[in-house]
């Protein structure tokens, strides 16, 4: 079927009720969202469907906001979620769940690929529809309009210029129907991991006019102006807090890539340079509160550790070995606050407000 190729029979809508989504709704919505052969989820899941639908129905149930379902009497048929610029940070699968659920490799796998949807940022003035499910007998124009026109409604509602979709490049029924809407290409991403993966790495960002006037560009410089400075107000916390963590972690190799340089050992050197790169990436990843890069850098962490330890039974002299054995205790430390210290832990968890009163740890003071 070609992109242009509409004629299609599909049944009319008859009672179509819209609304927004309730948590008794995330088993239905969770099985469409594989129904709809959405690409972005058969691809993570691909032969743990029964898995995924259950993740997904625990998801949506955690994180209604934004979610708009469509029902035809007593079928679910359609859903969409939209997001804005201002909204908290997307609710999202986390790499524990995913590991617990599917097994480390596919665990971690599906957790890379889902993590490139859940970190992107609508602009201000944009809407960004982060998923939109159809079933495929109901893939019509009517069902396509009622649901673009609702999100157009909220778009408007939130005085937003732009409304925007990813979609795959090979969806060209999609594409079809979503340009008749009133959709066009702005530009084409693509992803190595994914490609790697040999999972869907090539996507259309569409976009479809909702507000009244064009964005000027003196707009455009503004708001991306204010955008920063809301960044840099909202996350210098969080910006610290990194840096600390950078210093704190990368400390450990320098010293004793310094240490091995004045020894004469010059490849160990230029491994303990690697090292802090590998530590600082981390850091990067824990920094864009990517979960991976907490179970990376403590997994590092463990091996660095473990690599002093080997060393320092090899090591003739006394000094080399009492540095070592001191390096990897820290390290050991380290990976440890890392695995179970709450602060450093990307997970659903009470506010602190609401947390009963205890001595903070070490490591928290020490971020203090």
């Amino acid at each position: 079927m070609g992109c242009c190729d509409l004629s299609t029979e599909h049944p009319p809508l008859s009672v179509p009720i819209f609304r927004e989504m309730k948590p008794s709704d995330a088993e239905a919505l969770a099985s469409l969202a594989f129904e709809s052969e959405n690409p972005k989820f058969l691809s993570a899941f691909r032969q743990k469907i029964e898995e995924g639908k259950e993740l997904l129905q625990d998801l949506f149930s955690r994180s209604a906001e934004g979610i708009y379902v469509l029902y035809e009497g007593t079928e679910l048929i359609g859903a969409f979620k939209m997001r804005f610029a201002e909204d908290k940070t997307s609710s999202s699968l986390g790499f524990r769940e995913l590991i617990r659920k599917l097994g480390f490799f596919k665990g971690i796998r599906a957790g890379i690929l889902l993590s490139q949807w859940d970190e992107y940022s609508p602009k201000s003035h944009e809407a960004n529809l982060e998923f939109l499910f159809i079933k495929p007998d109901w893939k019509s124009k009517e069902t396509y309009d009622l649901l673009l026109d609702k999100a157009k409604s909220l778009s408007k509602q939130n005085k937003k210029r732009f409304l925007s979709i990813f979609i795959e490049r090979f969806q060209y029924l999609e594409l079809g129907m979503l340009e008749r809407w009133g959709f066009y290409d702005y530009k084409t991403t693509s992803s190595l991991l994914a490609k790697i993966l040999k999972a869907p790495y090539k996507w259309r960002k569409l976009v479809a006019p909702v507000g009244e006037e064009p964005i000027t560009v003196k707009e455009m410089v503004l708001q991306k102006v204010n955008s920063v400075r809301q960044i840099w107000v909202d996350r210098k916390e969080e910006f610290f807090f990194a840096t600390k963590l950078a210093t704190g972690l990368t400390a450990v190799p320098i010293v004793a890539g310094t240490f091995a340089y004045v020894r004469g050992f010059h490849w160990a050197a230029y491994g303990w340079l690697l090292v802090v790169l590998a530590h600082l990436v981390g850091v990067a990843f824990i920094f864009r509160e990517i979960e991976f890069g907490r179970i990376a850098l403590a997994v590092a962490v463990i091996l660095e550790s473990g690599n002093m330890i080997l060393r320092s039974i090899n090591a003739i002299e006394w000094l080399d070995r009492t540095l070592l054995i001191t390096l990897a205790s820290i390290n050991l430390y380290v990976a440890y606050v890392m695995l179970f210290t709450e602060t450093l832990r990307k997970e659903s968890l009470p506010k602190r407000e609401n947390l009963p009163l205890e001595k903070p740890s070490p490591i928290e003071q020490m971020m203090k």
